[in-house]
């Protein structure tokens, strides 16, 4: 009895382990959908970017303007140097329509931070600056009413190379 016993669990074992093996419709992987391939896109054409820059000189005060124009976009940096004082040293971020750039002057003065709109016209190889009247909103300087700006400071262009940016001059 006791190999009985014995016989039937050893049968049991190795039928167990035949039925546990794959069957051959199980280990015969489902073909691979193969999905079409999707060229990836082209890079958007780039815009070329034209850099300027201008200076204008009044007694021994300097003003210096670099624009970055790319399209619409406009980036730079503007610097005011009065003589014998503290001075505007910042970066310039706008946009350009027409002849008019209109941007943010991110700007220090006398160890603070100000934020001011600026407009600029183009007219030939010159840019001429907007002057108004400055009304704060939001924590920046803004033109109170365009109509009424007159663009009375005129930068003439400078090589690019000759531009001080720096604080002190």
């Amino acid at each position: 009895m006791k190999n009985s016993m014995m016989m039937l669990a050893m049968s049991l074992t190795l039928f167990a382990c035949q039925n546990s093996k794959p069957t051959e419709a199980a280990t015969t992987a489902a073909p691979e959908v193969t999905k079409p391939v999707e060229a990836p896109l082209p890079p958007p054409p780039s815009v070329k970017a034209d850099t300027m820059c201008f200076e204008m000189k009044f007694k021994k005060d300097i003003s210096t303007v670099k624009l970055i124009i790319a399209g619409d976009d406009v980036t730079g940096d503007y610097h005011w140097h009065p003589n014998e004082k503290d001075g505007g040293h910042g970066t310039l971020k706008g946009k350009k329509n027409g002849n008019l750039i209109t941007a943010d002057w991110n700007y220090m003065i006398e160890g603070s931070t100000q934020v001011e709109e600026v407009v600029f016209k183009m007219e030939g190889n010159k840019l001429l600056k907007a002057e108004g009247e400055l009304e704060e909103k939001t924590g920046k300087l803004v033109i109170k009413n365009m109509a009424k700006v007159k663009f009375s400071e005129t930068f003439n262009t400078i090589d690019c190379s000759k531009v001080k940016l720096d604080e002190k001059m």
